[in-house]
């Protein structure tokens, strides 16, 4: 391999590595808010791709029209070994009562743009309503 090769190689080695210390900090990078990371981001997306993917199981998308690279933090598989907790009750994992809840909420945060936690509680309520097994209301949980 010739002395050039060898540089263009370093030099690869050394913006991929800088890549990866970039989206680890900012893992969603658009190009406006860092245009020269970006294209860092962009140029090397492959390797970068493919690190991220070998190395900790994420992937990253790349949008170049768009603008963006998005490094996805989370496995498509579940992983049933790490739970949801709750924050009182001695941290106990999420039942499946607490998971429908969960999801139910996130939707309706997601169907308007401003709320309260009072108009959000009686959406919640008046979506799992028709659903006979919710009990009305319950204290403590």
């Amino acid at each position: 391999m010739s002395t050039l090769a060898n540089q263009l190689a370093a030099v690869e080695r050394e913006q991929v590595a800088r890549a990866i210390r970039l989206l680890l900090a900012r893992p969603l990078l658009t190009e406006g808010t860092d245009p020269a990371g970006f294209e860092l981001v962009r140029r090397r997306r492959e390797p970068l791709a493919q690190w991220f993917d070998y190395t900790c199981g994420w992937s990253l998308v790349v949008e170049p029209r768009r603008g963006y690279a998005r490094l996805t933090k989370v496995r498509a598989d579940p992983d049933g070994s790490r739970p949801a907790r709750r924050a009182r009750s001695g941290r106990a994992p999420f039942d499946r009562r607490r998971y429908v809840l969960l999801c139910v909420t996130a939707a309706e945060l997601l169907s308007l743009p401003m709320t309260t936690i009072g108009m959000l509680a009686d959406r919640v309520v008046q979506a799992t309503s028709a659903d006979g097994r919710w009990p009305r209301h319950r204290s403590g949980a």
